[in-house]
């Protein structure tokens, strides 16, 4: 069985941190709020940098529904993964690369 990793958001990290955008490369973000909230969790960065992109995706997914859960503000950018991610499973799901393959 596999045990789920409980990741704790420090009140001191704010979603608006990740400068979430787009390039011609694919989603953007700053990688210190997700290393910031690793070390509250004691979680080891690289589970998110050296696997598949779905599972820093998911983390900053469910990061943002509970910022806009507390009153956040919206993210444009979060707004169209989303839509984008029903759009994929509406379909049969998406595709995910391993880190530095295509």
């Amino acid at each position: 069985m596999q045990q789920k990793t409980m990741i704790s958001i420090p009140e001191t990290v704010s979603f608006s941190e990740l400068k979430l955008s787009r390039s011609s490369n694919g989603v953007v973000f700053d990688w210190q709020p997700i290393i910031a909230i690793c070390e509250a969790s004691g979680v080891d960065p690289d589970m998110f940098r050296q696997s598949q992109e779905d599972n820093v995706s998911a983390l900053i997914i469910q990061w943002y529904a509970a910022h806009k859960s507390a009153g956040g503000e919206p993210d444009d950018v979060a707004e169209e993964l989303i839509a984008e991610v029903m759009q994929e499973d509406q379909l049969g799901g998406g595709f995910s690369h391993l880190p530095g393959k295509a």
